[in-house]
């Protein structure tokens, strides 16, 4: 009768085992998890103002003039070719559409390359 009950306290034992073991798989799935996240996250805080700045569309002309790696004459010389207006003012700082400045600058380097300037 003794074998009885210990063998039964033994499968008890085993299963408990098991049913430990896939609590400790699970948990350490779950630490993975959240060490991946924490990761994420942390990528993120890191790269925010990269983020902004490649979904920006308005910039300034020196954010402008840093994106081109050109002088502020320089984009004068664009800005005047081209008729190129500021599409807002934000206090004394004048604020231009990208698309308009891309395409203000695409045309004075054509232009620059036809000779016309």
């Amino acid at each position: 009768m003794d074998t009885v009950i210990i063998e039964e306290i033994e499968e008890q034992i085993k299963a408990t085992d098991s049913e430990l073991a896939e609590i400790l798989n699970r948990a350490e799935q779950l630490r993975n998890q959240k060490t991946e996240l924490l990761q994420r996250k942390v990528y993120i805080e890191m790269n925010a103002d990269l983020y902004a700045k490649t979904r920006q569309t308005k910039f300034t002309k020196k954010e402008l003039c840093d994106r081109w790696k050109c002088s502020g004459t320089y984009f004068q010389w664009i800005k005047n070719a081209c008729q190129l207006e500021p599409v807002e003012q934000e206090g004394r700082i004048l604020v231009y559409d990208i698309e308009e400045a891309e395409q203000a600058r695409e045309d004075y380097l054509a232009m620059k390359k036809a000779g016309v300037l």
